[in-house]
């Protein structure tokens, strides 16, 4: 059924907005980029987490904005092979 899954990722996105309002007065950020799953499930899960950061946190940080990674379900993947693939020993770059 859609409305379920919907009401799901409402649910899912107010609980990461909440973790996120609980982590904005220690970073300060102007931008949080939700990478690898959470970026597959797009506006589903922004908007409420983004909704809900914004209720739980003051006015200074009402220019906190966030977005969706390039990389999508490949972040992880990438972030993991980084070092490997910076190495110059082995010949990569």
């Amino acid at each position: 059924d859609e409305n379920w899954a919907t009401a799901l990722f409402e649910t899912m996105g107010g609980w990461l907005g909440q973790w996120l309002a609980s982590l904005a007065p220690v970073f300060l950020p102007e931008l949080i980029l939700l990478c690898g799953g959470l970026a597959e499930a797009g506006d589903c899960l922004l908007a409420p987490a983004e909704e809900r950061l914004h209720a739980l946190t003051g006015p200074e940080y009402a220019r906190c904005r966030l977005g969706l990674s390039h990389f999508g379900g490949q972040a992880g993947v990438l972030g993991a092979a980084a070092p490997l693939l910076n190495r110059s020993e082995n010949g990569f770059w």
